[in-house]
């Protein structure tokens, strides 16, 4: 049987405690997306209801923006 993936309440990231917290919709500049990290409350919102292949890829692709905002590496996607 193919264990459930969970993503933590936390994490860990570069000294960084990060919540992670859950939203029925998120929207960003004006538009529907599937995660968001908020640099100034150092919480990811992941939005409820996605597949865990798009939970693995989205969380990923929200602590890439953790990593890249709190080690000033400007890992910008413009």
């Amino acid at each position: 049987m193919k264990n459930k993936f969970k993503v933590p309440k936390t994490i860990d990231i570069c000294g960084h405690k990060i919540k992670i917290i859950y939203k029925k919709i998120l929207k960003y500049e004006g538009k529907d997306c599937f995660g968001l990290w908020d640099l100034d409350k150092e919480i990811i919102y992941l939005v409820r209801g996605m597949t865990t292949d798009r939970k693995k890829e989205v969380i990923l692709h929200e602590i890439m923006h953790v990593i890249s905002d709190i080690s000033n590496f400007d890992l910008s996607e413009k």
